[in-house]
């Protein structure tokens, strides 16, 4: 199950909740999103990706055979080196380059790859990559993947 939570025009902390309906029987479970939403989505006090969304409708492959390629750059904005994860991923069509678990020094930037498979030409896409830092704090950073055209024979851009 996917659950997406829109910030749209929200800002500072927001709190937001779903409940799961099924047939079970038993306990309804209630779900609860706790958010700090802020306006520059590309930049928080810890760590900083740009570009901070993938729109895959600003490129396209030259060959349907390829993989859309795109460079992120991660920045660390402490004055302490942190490790970095990746939390969570869109399991299929999408492959990572990423630094997982080596540690970036205070103000130093790494650059990582994200590929999405050329299969994704005639879907629309929608996903996101969650990454997370070891300060104290966890701090976590979402970064939208999305294509809202379809790539085929007859298509045109």
């Amino acid at each position: 199950m996917e659950l997406i939570f829109s910030t749209g025009h929200y800002s500072s902390t927001v709190r937001k909740s779903a409940t799961i309906m099924s047939n079970a029987t038993g306990v309804v479970p209630r779900l609860t999103i706790a958010a700090d939403v802020r306006k520059a989505m590309d930049s928080l006090d810890v760590f900083q990706i740009t570009p901070s969304l993938v729109d895959m409708d600003k490129q396209r492959p030259e060959e349907q055979k390829h993989a859309w390629e795109y460079e992120l750059a991660l920045k660390n904005l402490t004055d302490q080196g942190l490790s970095f994860s990746i939390v969570s991923k869109p399991e299929e069509y999408l492959s990572i380059d990423f630094p997982e678990g080596k540690t970036i020094d205070p103000g130093e930037e790494r650059s990582f790859k994200i590929k999405v498979d050329p299969k994704v030409s005639e879907e629309l896409y929608t996903k996101s990559l969650t990454i997370e830092a070891s300060d104290e704090a966890h701090t976590r950073m979402t970064i939208p993947i999305m294509k809202s055209m379809r790539w085929g024979p007859t298509s045109q851009k």
